[in-house]
């Protein structure tokens, strides 16, 4: 076989292992992920809590552990470990968002039993004070 393929074959092969590797990290249970704010619009300055919840889905048996992730869009806010709260895996991080529109998500990366998953976008709007 020639040298050249060998190597693209052995490349893709690696390629190919590194993917299915870090998928098989994560469980093959389905989870769900929500996001609640203690307010939708606050005054600049004004801190926030943001609260994520990790649930298996009905059916599912188990409970997801791990942290989850808070989102302004694509920017990262911080991470929160999850612990059981009135029987629900919740994490909570508290932010000051600057004046404008913040579409915020939470993301859980899974566990060895749970998938990933994220939370529907909901706004934060952050006016400026009076």
């Amino acid at each position: 076989m020639n040298r050249n393929v060998t190597t693209y074959a052995l490349a893709l092969i690696l390629a190919i292992s590194f993917f299915t590797g870090i998928a098989a990290q994560q469980g093959t249970r389905p989870s769900r992920t929500q996001f609640a704010a203690s307010a939708k619009h606050v005054t600049a300055g004004s801190n926030v809590m943001l609260h994520g919840t990790v649930s298996a889905l009905p059916g599912e048996e188990g409970t997801p552990t791990g942290s989850i992730e808070f989102f302004d869009g694509d920017t990262s806010l911080g991470t929160a470990d999850l612990s059981s709260t009135e029987g629900q895996m919740r994490g909570a991080l508290t932010v000051s968002l600057p004046v404008g529109g913040h579409p915020i998500t939470v993301r859980y990366s899974g566990d060895a039993t749970f998938r990933a998953s994220v939370s529907v976008p909901e706004m934060v709007i952050v006016s400026a004070g009076q």
